[in-house]
């Protein structure tokens, strides 16, 4: 099952993941969002793969597919590096450097971090060398980490603009969820202490807002808009002429007639979602439904529906579920396959 995915910019192979062209700075990344997306394509990504409940007595591995249209080996797993243990738990994977460090030339994103959930170690992995066959650099032991932090249960890491690694850390080495802080590597993947100002959050943590809340790109536009789930819901707040917030329903989903499900009618239930990075449009997940929507929100008073995909959920075909229309007749929903792959959401 695979778990994360990292990518590499088109025309970066075997180059330096520098970009010097916006706001005169060299190190890696973009200075913002709106540089990123005008940025290249990816040429390849990481995927993490684990063999967790699957049964099968293997290491995990990271593959690495090649996603350049224009390669012979377009849409192919071309390379698998097993870690050296097994029952790891591959999670999230993180860049030793990144866009926090553009203003850095010396900066390099050279580094791909993977945290281990269940054994507790960190795999570092060079993908300068050979970007189409990545290999092991170094891991960090769990006993070390556990010994000066007392940390367990690595599950994201981030790089910070002073080139040092934060890694959420779940637990504690008894297998306690206490939620008792973050890890922090120095650039040598080495372990430099703790930061334990947020236990409440149970060691996870995001750089955009909590709750579902996502702002329009644009710093001149005092809108935004929040996801509500069980009333599939999704309400814009904005600043009033007067200064002050007010807020009002700018998307409502309706709940579907079902039959043999635990209700009579079944909600959208919006989980994710996000804006896009022009401030075009917006898209959301209907988790209980199945679909995902793209909303064109140039007018943000008025979204209008543009774009719709079915995807998962409990109605689609094979499923007991399905939705009544109002004449009583019944219905589900194909989900599409790519290369006899089903999509899940």
């Amino acid at each position: 099952m695979a778990t994360d995915v990292a990518v590499l910019q088109h025309g970066t192979v075997g180059k330096s993941l520098g970009n010097g062209g916006a706001c005169c700075k060299s190190g890696p990344g973009y200075a913002t969002p709106l540089d990123a997306m005008a940025g290249p394509r990816e040429a390849l990504i990481y995927v993490t793969a684990v063999y967790s409940g699957t049964g099968i007595e293997k290491p995990d591995y990271l593959a690495t597919v090649d996603v350049d249209p224009s390669s012979p080996t377009y849409s192919k797993v071309i390379h698998r590096l097993p870690v050296p243990h097994l029952g790891d738990e591959l999670h999230h994977t993180g860049w030793n450097s990144c866009s926090s460090c553009h203003g850095d030339p010396s900066a390099e994103r050279r580094f791909l971090v993977l945290p281990a959930l269940i054994s507790g170690r960190i795999y570092v992995i060079d993908t300068k060398t050979n970007p189409k066959a990545p290999s092991l650099h170094k891991v960090v032991d769990p006993a070390d980490i556990v010994q000066k932090t007392g940390l367990a249960y690595p599950h994201t890491s981030h790089c910070l603009a002073s080139g040092d690694l934060l890694v959420s850390c779940l637990g504690d080495k008894d297998g306690n969820a206490v939620g008792n802080g973050f890890l922090l590597l120095d650039s040598e993947f080495n372990v430099k202490g703790s930061m334990s100002r947020m236990d409440c959050m149970g060691g996870i943590f995001m750089y955009t807002a909590g709750q579902k809340i996502r702002f329009l790109h644009d710093p001149s536009k005092d809108t935004g808009f929040v996801g509500c789930a069980l009333t599939s819901n999704m309400v814009r707040f904005f600043k009033t002429d007067d200064g002050s917030w007010s807020h009002e329903v700018a998307i409502s989903v309706k709940p579907l007639k079902v039959q043999n499900w635990i209700l009579p009618e079944m909600p959208g239930l919006i989980t994710d979602f996000l804006i896009s990075l022009d401030d075009r449009f917006l898209y959301f997940v209907n988790w209980l439904h199945g679909d995902v929507r793209q909303y064109n929100i140039e007018d943000p008073k008025n979204p209008k529906l543009t774009g719709q995909i079915w995807v998962g959920g409990l109605i689609q075909k094979g499923c007991p579920v399905v939705a009544e229309a109002e004449d009583g007749t019944t219905k589900q929903f194909d989900v599409p396959e790519i290369q006899v792959c089903v999509i899940f959401i």
